[in-house]
């Protein structure tokens, strides 16, 4: 399940979204429930992700301002990451139809899924 912080790295766009939008996705995993995902860039360097279903946390990236392919998690999001073994590939901020997608896979039941998050402020 934290394979949902985890969307929000670009390594293959270098344009973060903008400022104060706001993107969310829902999802359901088989035998686990609900999950719901909210990203906000709050600062140029500084995304929250706050986390609403089966897993209920709010926790932070911070991106490095010479290279946004250089970023940390905050404690909350690397707990996260390990205790479900989730990994993602091909995150992608796509600044034309402003939304992100991202691929997840939860190691733990081999499970995985193409995530769309769209812009709330648009809608």
């Amino acid at each position: 399940m934290l394979f949902v912080l985890n969307l929000f790295v670009f390594s293959l766009n270098p344009i973060l979204p903008p400022i104060n939008n706001i993107y969310q996705t829902q999802f359901s995993i088989p035998f686990i429930g609900k999950q719901e995902i909210e990203y906000k860039r709050i600062e140029p360097f500084v995304s929250k992700i706050n986390l609403t279903g089966k897993i209920n946390k709010i926790g932070y990236i911070t991106f490095n301002e010479n290279n946004i392919y250089d970023y940390t998690f905050d404690d909350t999001l690397n707990t996260i990451i390990k205790k479900y073994k989730c990994s993602f590939y091909i995150p992608h901020y796509d600044e034309q139809e402003d939304k992100i997608t991202i691929k997840i896979k939860i190691l733990l039941i081999n499970y995985s899924k193409k995530l769309i998050l769209h812009n709330q402020n648009t809608i």
